[in-house]
């Protein structure tokens, strides 16, 4: 049994591991998240709403000003027009702010012709947002289409993880 006293190097770490991994099991990483189920369509060629709003969720970032956020949907695209690229785009916005850079388009879902029948697939992607101001955030999922095609997006999931 190591002796705990202070002057010991060794049993100092093995303390301050000790006390780090108890800190570790007393306080699991703040993890936020919602789902909306409902299949929803638009063919909005720009960033809109589905008629359930969302997902959304509002947590507190801290000093880092950092989060990781992890979105998934199942998109589906009706059949479209011969010779016509169609798809969905799901981004997320913070703050009521449209979302830009890295944060638009996070998930992409394209078909090429000659598809003339419908597609669907389930999709999810992640990415690490910097640079916000410590405080309270809203997260929120947004949809836009390729050239006005008709997508139906459900089983919409975020998730946000303050780093």
């Amino acid at each position: 049994m190591p002796n705990y006293n202070p002057d010991n190097q060794l049993a100092a770490t093995i303390k301050d591991l000790s006390d780090r991994i108890g800190a570790m099991e007393t306080h699991p990483p703040n993890i936020f998240q919602s789902i909306v189920g409902t299949a929803e369509s638009t063919s909005s060629s720009t960033l809109t709403d589905l008629a359930t709003v969302g997902p959304t969720v509002t947590c507190n970032i801290g000093v880092s000003g950092s989060a990781l956020i992890s979105i998934s949907a199942y998109l589906g695209i009706n059949p479209f027009t011969a010779g016509v690229n169609a798809g969905g785009y799901i981004s997320v916005s913070v703050d009521g702010v449209p979302p830009y850079n890295y944060m638009a388009n996070i998930i992409s879902f394209t078909v090429s012709p000659p598809v003339s029948i419908g597609v669907a697939a389930n999709n999810a992607a992640s990415v690490v947002i910097t640079g916000l101001p410590q405080g309270s955030h809203t997260f929120q999922m947004k949809y836009q289409t390729l050239n006005g095609s008709t997508v139906y997006f459900a089983r919409r999931f975020i998730q946000i993880q303050p780093l």
